[in-house]
């Protein structure tokens, strides 16, 4: 037994909205793939394409799912914020 709440803001939000959030990632994934040449993308392009994908869905969870917890829903967007940046960064600085 391990004492303390382990669980993640970000799945709860997503099982909760499942078919909502499966059905806009596909339609995220065909608009990517029509609209970029993916096949000829750089990895720094792709690395951010799908930054920003998965960043989209996950905040569109996290809104969907708000009215259960307000301060738990902000800190989770400052917490994906702040990590978004670092992996920015990291990928700037190593290219």
């Amino acid at each position: 037994f391990i004492p303390g709440n382990l669980t993640s803001t970000v799945l709860d939000s997503i099982n909760n909205n499942g078919l909502f959030i499966f059905l806009v990632s596909n339609l995220l994934t065909g608009f990517i793939n029509m609209s970029i040449n993916t096949l000829e993308t750089s990895n720094k392009m792709a690395v951010i394409i799908l930054i920003g994908y998965s960043l989209t869905w996950t905040l569109l969870a996290l809104y969907l799912d708000k009215g259960r917890s307000t301060s738990s829903f902000r800190k989770e967007i400052e917490k994906m914020w702040y990590h978004t940046i670092d992996v920015y960064m990291y990928i700037v600085g190593t290219t």
